[in-house]
């Protein structure tokens, strides 16, 4: 089994898409979830996100695993050509130690770096875990990231859901 963080995001029906999307990604293995933040629109254009990382284990390998993930935005009614919309989007941050382009996949995911909503709360769910290019914990990664923090913390605790 292969661990692997997933970077969740939804700017429409926020909530319904990340708890659906949570049970989906439940089915291909067990998951943990992140604390739930809010962050405004990259373009700023648009709704706010709710932005969530999720940690699963798979035997997939990363491009079916991608391949599965694109299901289940499409199955959210996630339009690629719209910028201001997005019902939800799915990212594969880590994928076990792997470091470059894997199946299609480019590891780890450069916004683990650049973006708050994704260290974040990548940081909260597994604050020991190695960078496998930085070799530094995403705890300090996140501490020491020096880029716009502006997320707002939501009272939702998606891993509650039933599965």
């Amino acid at each position: 089994m292969t661990v692997v963080f997933l970077g969740l995001g939804s700017n429409e029906a926020r909530e319904q898409n990340l708890a659906t999307a949570l049970i989906a990604l439940r089915r291909i293995g067990p998951a943990a979830c992140s604390p739930v933040y809010e962050s405004e629109p990259l373009l700023g254009t648009g709704k706010p996100y709710f932005n969530i990382v999720v940690k699963l284990e798979t035997d997939l390998p990363a491009g079916e695993l991608k391949m599965m993930l694109r299901g289940i935005e499409q199955d959210s009614g996630r339009i690629q050509d719209d910028p201001t919309s997005c019902p939800l989007d799915i990212d594969i941050l880590l994928y076990g130690d792997c470091v470059g382009v894997v199946d299609g996949v480019t590891l780890p995911h450069p916004d683990v770096l650049r973006r708050a909503y994704v260290l974040r709360p990548l940081s909260d769910l597994a604050p020991d875990h190695l960078h496998p290019v930085k070799q530094q914990t995403l705890l300090a990664l996140w501490q020491a990231f020096t880029g716009t923090r502006a997320l707002y913390p939501v009272p939702l605790d998606l891993s509650l859901l039933p599965d």
